[in-house]
């Protein structure tokens, strides 16, 4: 039997395995990011000229929101990183 955790984020997907070391996310870009980029329709994951996170303002004029895809970024490292260490044979 497989068995996931299913978190929906408005139209995202988040899908995480609960006992092998896998992890999916519905949407292609989200942990793309750059110092440099301002877009508000791309490159949702900023991070700031030294590598801090950080929050961007993100999609169209009429419904912008602050996103927090490099922290997620991080914790999915962070959690893959711990999994590794408390799972390698």
């Amino acid at each position: 039997m497989i068995q996931l955790k299913i978190i929906y984020i408005g139209a995202n997907v988040f899908i995480r395995h609960i006992s092998k070391g896998f992890i999916a996310v519905g949407d292609g870009g989200v942990f793309s990011g750059s110092t440099a980029q301002t877009s508000t329709t791309i490159w949702p994951a900023y991070i700031t000229a030294g590598g801090g996170l950080t929050t961007k303002s993100y999609g169209p004029s009429n419904n912008r929101q602050q996103v927090y895809n490099s922290y997620l970024y991080a914790n999915v490292i962070a959690w893959a990183i711990d999994y590794v260490e408390e799972n390698r044979p």
